[in-house]
């Protein structure tokens, strides 16, 4: 039993709060189950110390609703602590589980964060990182005035998450019709404001080094519009000789139901949840898990006799 003022415990609660929830974001996103295990023996630690405080001027252990104001809370408010909606009602799931159960690993069992797991990433070993990207586009036409939207997310070897974003690309109103942005559900000023060219290009840049992997669903036409719009600033060769893999085809190889050859059909066949997927990007991501799982990116692989697909062949 830890003994405090009713002042220091509060301070106490706020640091470890911080602390606390900076830990539950690394456990919402992370995909590998010993860092996952490491956060969460660390969690219950700092919820055991908290459990345990006695405020010393009041008589009595720190009560439910002094938890949640100082520590769970960090004396600030979850609209404060999370950017992202879905975090944050995780969290706040989180939060009543383990104040009733008082079992970190067992809260997070029961609220099943993030519960995709890989089991041979060796495919993956001579990369130094993996690009999963998503362009929509208008047409066919590989120029950038089509892309409208860019969503990527930057993996390691091992498949962890480093980077992962989507941004408009920016257009004149004018040049994207109503029935286009009606249905992809885009507004005027997500377009009008978009980011320009400079910032894709650098973007790219940051991302990509000799030994990335590209992937997508339906990979050529990524490499096409990227090698296009690369051509114009004569940095071709940013992209030039790089693996590609297209999900797409993995796809196909291993289901013979050619109606459902759509990404819709694929998140049905490999069981995705898409709860938490706020770009295509990332419902790729979890395909990829899925398909390395059941050993359907092996079995491709093998089947065409090479690491991966080259130049998005």
């Amino acid at each position: 039993m830890e003994k405090y003022s009713k002042l220091k415990a509060m301070n106490y609660c706020r640091k470890s709060g911080v602390e606390f929830v900076n830990l539950f974001k690394q456990l919402f996103i992370s995909i590998n189950e010993t860092t996952k295990k490491e956060i969460l023996n660390k969690m219950q630690i700092i919820f055991d110390k908290i459990n345990n405080i006695f405020i010393t001027n009041e008589g009595h252990l720190i009560f439910h609703s002094q938890k949640m104001d100082w520590f769970y809370t960090a004396t600030s408010s979850y609209d404060e602590l999370f950017d992202d909606e879905e975090m944050k009602i995780k969290y706040d799931e989180f939060v009543l589980l383990i104040e009733t159960n008082e079992d970190a690993k067992l809260s997070y069992n029961q609220v099943a964060i993030n519960s995709y797991t890989k089991t041979n990433n060796s495919n993956f070993e001579r990369y130094n990182n993996i690009l999963i990207l998503d362009l929509l586009t208008i047409g066919t036409t590989s120029k950038l005035s089509n892309i409208v939207k860019f969503g990527y997310t930057l993996l390691n070897k091992r498949l962890d998450i480093i980077l992962n974003g989507e941004f408009y690309v920016k257009h004149d109103k004018t040049e994207i019709s109503e029935k286009f942005k009606t249905k992809r559900n885009i507004s005027l000023d997500e377009i009008e404001n978009g980011q320009d060219e400079n910032f894709i290009f650098y973007l790219i840049k940051r991302l990509v080094t000799p030994k990335t992997l590209l992937i997508s669903f339906n990979i050529p036409v990524v490499t096409k519009f990227l090698n296009d719009f690369l051509i114009k600033r004569h940095e071709e060769d940013m992209i030039d000789g790089l693996d590609t893999l297209d999900l797409l085809s993995i796809f196909k190889t291993n289901n013979k139901n050619k109606k459902i050859y759509s990404l819709k059909g694929a998140i049905k066949y490999y069981n995705i949840n898409c709860q938490f997927c706020k770009t295509d990007a990332m419902i790729y991501y979890l395909l990829l898990n899925e398909m390395t799982k059941s050993n359907d990116v092996g079995l491709y692989i093998k089947r065409f006799d090479m690491g991966c697909l080259t130049n998005g062949r």
